[in-house]
């Protein structure tokens, strides 16, 4: 089935960043969103989302992370840096 959506321009940027960042085209990445959107909302929910196994829910765990744009990054977290500019 093809389906043709117009959506603003700042919408498919930020779609186009997430895809990128999940190392997918735009068509897989938009696809794969609206068929987890779907399933998750069936009432056979509970059953589509157990895993069968570790490896499974791993590798579903990092898809989620990976569409959402998560990432790992450097950031100074120490107590000068969380309490700096706050008149101490």
């Amino acid at each position: 089935m093809t389906i043709t959506v117009s959506l603003p321009s700042e919408i498919e940027s930020v779609l186009r960043q997430q895809a990128e960042a999940a190392g997918q085209d735009i068509e897989t990445f938009v696809r794969h969103i609206v068929t987890e959107s779907v399933s998750f909302n069936s009432e056979n929910q509970a059953a589509r989302f157990q895993p069968n196994s570790r490896e499974e829910f791993t590798s579903r765990l990092r898809a989620i992370i990976r569409g959402h744009g998560i990432c790992c990054g450097d950031f100074d977290d120490s107590r000068e840096t969380i309490y700096a500019g706050r008149g101490e």
